[in-house]
């Protein structure tokens, strides 16, 4: 029985900036993501020919068949006819509903390892497509980089050179979970929408101390933001649409109220 098991890392974004929503109904963005060590660990095995997709250890976040690996599954079985039983099992670490893109991640991972476990192999441009398919986030994670600027729905990768300087903690809130379909209508009801940056702005802005970082995160509004006194050069920053926040800083330890806080790096 081939199997194949990988760390699925979650993701930060340092800059989320949202334009207006789409006539398809999604809304074009540009950000800046990385990766954090902060991870899942997804196995999957190939055996048999019955078609049959089981997934375990998602049973406390999702209805059982409606996770996200369960789409990426179909998705990649229409694309390559396959029949082959697929088997994941999954060590949940990062948060759900918390703008740390986990499921997105565990559907990438799924979808890298069935293409290395099987005979048929598709080409990157069509796995990108079905990634796509299962959400926006998921091609970030297909590409394989540590970091890079991302434009359209989520589709415009480019993969820049990360810097590994940053280190601090991943703020997640005791109780609050906001929805993402939440925080996009919410951000419908702007009066203006902010031009939307240049990667060679966002690439120039990454490379600048990050105490000094101008990102913005247009979800900040619908989000309770950490009490915290910040010190000199730290930087505190929302990921995703939420809820979930990062402090960059060099402290040893960290107490925030309301939040449990998990060292990470970057």
């Amino acid at each position: 029985m081939p199997t194949l098991t990988v760390n699925a890392c979650a993701k930060v974004n340092w800059h989320l900036a949202v334009g207006d929503r789409r006539p398809d109904g999604y809304h074009p963005i540009a950000s800046v993501f990385q990766k954090t060590s902060l991870h899942d660990v997804v196995t999957v095995s190939l055996q048999g020919s019955q078609s049959r997709t089981i997934v375990t250890g998602l049973e406390g976040y999702v209805q059982a068949g409606h996770s996200t690996i369960d789409k990426a599954v179909s998705l990649w079985r229409r694309a390559t006819s396959s029949k082959a039983d697929v088997l994941v099992s999954v060590e949940k670490s990062i948060p759900v509903q918390s703008g740390l893109g986990g499921g997105s991640s565990d559907a990438a991972a799924v979808l890298l390892a069935l293409d290395s476990l099987a005979d048929e192999k598709l080409p990157f441009e069509t796995l990108c497509e079905l990634g796509l398919g299962v959400g926006c986030d998921v091609p970030f994670f297909l590409y394989g980089c540590d970091a890079a600027c991302v434009f359209g729905i989520g589709e415009k990768v480019v993969p820049m050179e990360a810097r590994h300087d940053l280190k601090g903690f991943v703020l997640i809130p005791d109780n609050e979970k906001v929805p993402t379909a939440e925080a996009y209508a919410a951000l419908d009801k702007r009066k203006a929408v902010p031009v939307l940056d240049s990667c060679d702005t966002l690439v120039r802005e990454y490379c600048k101390p990050y105490g000094k970082w101008c990102f913005r995160n247009d979800f900040e509004f619908v989000n309770k933001r950490p009490s915290l006194c910040l010190e000199e050069g730290e930087n505190l920053v929302l990921t995703g649409s939420g809820s979930c926040w990062v402090l960059l800083t060099n402290r040893k330890d960290l107490c925030c109220h309301g939040f449990s806080a998990v060292p990470a790096t970057f």
